[in-house]
């Protein structure tokens, strides 16, 4: 498991040939994570729904937190996300 904090995600894709409008394939998903020592980065493999999994406990916990905060609506860039499909991401992990 993580610690909480901010994350680079690339999503590896490619095109699907013969189609009439434009669509992906996802080819692979790494998140790229701090060494022990702190001084470089390891990219790893990561599950696209593990990934999805931990960014909806983070919209929920900003909610509980917002209503907690007395505020009414959800910061919709809480997680940063950044990029195109193509590009690399960033997504917040708090756990």
């Amino acid at each position: 498991m993580l610690p909480p904090g901010d994350y680079r995600v690339v999503t590896d894709e490619e095109v699907i040939e013969g189609l009439s409008f434009t669509a992906y394939h996802r080819i692979s998903t790494e998140i790229f994570v701090p060494t022990e020592a702190g001084c470089a980065v390891e990219m790893m493999t990561i599950d696209p729904m593990d990934l999805q999994a931990v960014h909806e406990q983070d919209v929920a916990m900003l909610a509980v937190y917002s209503v907690w905060e007395g505020r009414r609506s959800l910061r919709p860039d809480y997680c940063r996300i950044a990029g195109t499909s193509a590009g690399p991401q960033t997504h917040a992990i708090n756990n």
